[in-house]
């Protein structure tokens, strides 16, 4: 009995790096090859595009029974991209010597009914898997240049079962990723006339992942604030442009952050993922990247309740039986919304709701979400601008004194930050105005206040956050209030 093993990166459902490991049996007996661990018409498939592929390059199984398990959960889709693991696992156990995976070595890909490899769709993303699961090199047919993200594996091209045997790899031509700048212009400026307390919400957000909530009339500019907002991102550190690569290389260009847009109509699922097996929502389709929840008043109430774990603990869980998965979901929540249903509450124009269906309405929408919402902006087209040189100085203010926080042992991003009292100070009156104006709110709240008028002060250059930067903060925080005029502090802080 001949026995011999292989691990092959792969992804599973959900979207997860995992590693597949191939566990190959030759004994005496009837002569016969099964694939285990596999769908029924999966391992049908493979095992004849193997038997075909062998004997048009004159090779033979032996007359042996062989039995191959596949162990793990890999994404149905990928599932073909393990016939050349499959074929590497028999020729081990036939002991044959594969110069071309000696050390930390793989494969992937499909074979063709000739013994040839398939071209790999997606090599970049598959690359990043490897990388990421340890592996040096990756054998498989790529046929074309690639930007790779830092990290991954090596690769390495073989176009034939016989390029497989006598080691005869290829180089394929590679370049890194170009990052964008630190602070790179935005397109959009020319289209864009905002005051000074709307754009300096979009920098809160955009450089220190705070989330934000735009009310406003219907034409007023919300999407477009919110278009300008994912222009401003900063961009994605090794770790995390590994990850995108993970679950959206194919949607976009090479290091650009993912951004999704979910229409309102999606479902539960959709947004957080779920299913037999288990596949990523929306809402991890957006990992490390921007979320826009447009129109947020038209989506269904479950949906937005089902929002509420993600946004506090950045994970979905999600159990079908026994397996259970963890999904990643470190996003820019942005949404925007009428602040009624006829859209001019609040603004210059004639509101036909009444008190009470402007409450109704808000309620409905926010409901939990609300204590979860750092910012919540209310636009409107006033023709005020806030020049861009002013802007920028912002977002370097703020990306750097976060920078050195990190460097000092903090958090990339403010909104991350858990130890209030050593990176969220208040000065002495600015500690009393805070305790006072927060009274009977949720410690949720109170601890997102803190955080944004972190990033407020940073904004200013300053070390501590100030009386200014607490006001600030705190008219950011309840828009709803404002409109719907419902609260008593409201008032004093946006009068």
């Amino acid at each position: 009995m001949e026995y011999s093993s292989f691990r092959a990166p792969c992804l599973n459902t959900a979207g997860n790096p995992e590693v597949v490991l191939l566990e190959c049996v030759m004994k005496t007996g009837i002569p016969e090859f099964q694939v285990a661990g596999l769908a029924p018409s999966r391992a049908r498939e493979a095992m004849e595009r193997l038997s075909c592929g062998l004997q048009m390059h004159g090779l033979r199984f032996g007359h042996k029974r062989i039995t191959v398990n596949v162990e793990g959960r890999p994404d149905p889709d990928l599932v073909e991209l393990l016939d050349l693991p499959i074929l590497v696992t028999i020729l081990l156990a036939q002991k044959n010597r594969l110069p071309g995976l000696m050390g930390n070595a793989t494969c992937l890909g499909k074979l063709s009914l000739s013994g040839a490899i398939r071209p790999l769709n997606q090599p970049a993303r598959l690359l990043a898997v490897a990388g990421h699961l340890g592996f040096q090199r990756m054998l498989s047919h790529i046929s074309y240049p690639l930007k790779l993200c830092d990290g991954s594996a090596t690769p390495e091209r073989i176009e034939t079962i016989q390029d497989l045997l006598r080691g005869n790899e290829k180089p394929v031509n590679c370049s890194p990723i170009i990052e964008r700048e630190q602070i790179g212009p935005v397109s959009q400026a020319g289209s864009i006339t905002y005051g000074r307390k709307v754009m300096r919400a979009a920098v809160a957000a955009a450089e220190a992942r705070h989330s934000l909530m735009c009310l406003g009339p219907p034409g007023s500019g919300k999407t477009t604030l919110a278009g300008a907002i994912y222009e401003m991102l900063p961009p994605a550190d090794e770790t995390e442009a590994r990850e995108i690569f993970f679950r959206n290389q194919s949607e976009q260009e090479p290091g650009q952050r993912p951004f999704r847009r979910p229409h309102h109509s999606s479902t539960v699922v959709a947004m957080i993922g779920g299913g037999t097996p288990i596949r990523c929502g929306e809402v991890t389709r957006a990992n490390h990247g921007m979320l826009l929840l447009d129109e947020l008043g038209e989506f269904r109430r479950e949906v937005l309740q089902s929002l509420r774990e993600p946004m506090d603990n950045y994970f979905v869980h999600i159990s079908r039986g026994n397996h259970r998965e963890a999904l990643p979901c470190h996003n820019w929540w942005i949404a925007t919304a009428n602040p009624c249903k006829c859209g001019m509450a609040g603004s210059s124009g004639v509101c036909r709701c009444t008190e009470a269906s402007v409450r109704q309405y808000q309620t409905r929408m926010l409901g939990a979400l609300e204590d979860r919402i750092d910012i919540q902006l209310f636009v409107e087209s006033d023709g005020a601008c806030t020049g861009w040189d002013e802007i920028n100085l912002w977002r370097e203010n703020l990306r750097n004194a976060q920078q050195k926080r990190t460097r000092s042992g903090g958090y990339r991003f403010n909104a991350d930050i858990e130890d209030l009292e050593r990176w969220c100070i208040l000065e002495g009156g600015a500690y009393e105005r805070f305790h006072r104006e927060t009274e009977g709110w949720s410690n949720r709240k109170k601890h997102r206040i803190r955080r944004l008028a972190r990033s407020i002060a940073d904004m200013s250059g300053a070390a501590w956050i100030q009386m200014e930067h607490l006001l600030e903060a705190l008219r950011y925080s309840y828009a709803g209030m404002a409109i719907s005029q419902e609260s008593a502090k409201a008032p004093s802080l946006y009068g």
